[in-house]
């Protein structure tokens, strides 16, 4: 299973970046030239985490007696600085993201049917923003919230997704994910733009969390809770 799902996403990377035609503006050797620098990184962080388990180094052992509060202060850190960059650079967005955010704040989606029907999924995220408007959109600027609320989902699934590698795979492939989901999502630009790209990150890789849970639980109940959970994370993230 583990060498299926490595090849299966080992093409699509290799396809994403040699023969992408998304966009215009995509150039293949500035993005493989930061692929090989984040891969470069990845070997340095897991040689290093070998080399000092090996030597019992002190100031690991003490880490790792700490561990929970250490990976405690490591998330707060990233949502310290997270914050701090969404404070100083958000904005309004233009695109599908203005539209959607216009159309909840002062219009009707009746207005607007066209653009719903072919683009369905951004109903919710209209519902969304709408809801948003009306609580936190009152106290503080719209899109400075719609930000905050794009940092919670991101940072969820950073952790959800360290959760499962350590479940699947153990400690050092556990510090690999975090260090490659902080370079590629915590910092990311979209770190402003609240779109369903970034608020839908959760719920895939939160059915599998519920699926390794549901795999180790003992307990009927247990099983149960676990399985209509990622029940709900599939109907609310298919919206």
């Amino acid at each position: 299973m583990n060498a299926l799902f490595f090849l299966l996403f080992s093409g699509l990377s290799f396809s994403a970046l040699f023969w992408n035609n998304s966009t215009f503006s995509y150039r293949t050797l500035p993005s493989l030239a930061a692929l090989l620098f984040i891969a470069a990184i990845l070997f340095f962080a897991a040689w290093l985490i070998h080399r000092l388990q090996k030597q019992k180094s002190l100031y690991l052992d003490w880490y790792f007696r700490h561990e929970k509060a250490g990976l405690f202060f490591l998330f707060f850190l990233i949502f310290i600085i997270q914050l701090s960059i969404v404070s100083f650079t958000h904005t309004s967005i233009g695109w599908d993201v203005g539209m959607v955010m216009n159309v909840a704040l002062s219009g009707s989606p009746n207005e607007h049917a066209a653009y719903f029907s072919r683009y369905p999924n951004n109903f919710f995220l209209f519902l969304f923003f709408r809801f948003l408007g009306k609580t936190l959109g009152r106290i503080i600027n719209i899109w400075l919230a719609a930000g905050l609320v794009n940092i919670l989902f991101v940072d969820i699934a950073l952790f959800l997704s360290c959760f499962c590698a350590k479940k699947c795979f153990g400690r050092k492939t556990f510090y690999c994910v975090f260090a490659l989901s902080a370079l590629l999502f915590a910092f990311f630009p979209w770190l402003i733009v609240p779109y369903s790209d970034t608020l839908s990150m959760p719920f895939p890789i939160g059915i599998f969390a519920c699926f390794l849970c549901f795999r180790e639980a003992e307990k009927r109940p247990k099983k149960i809770m676990f399985a209509v959970l990622a029940g709900l994370l599939t109907w609310i993230g298919y919206l």
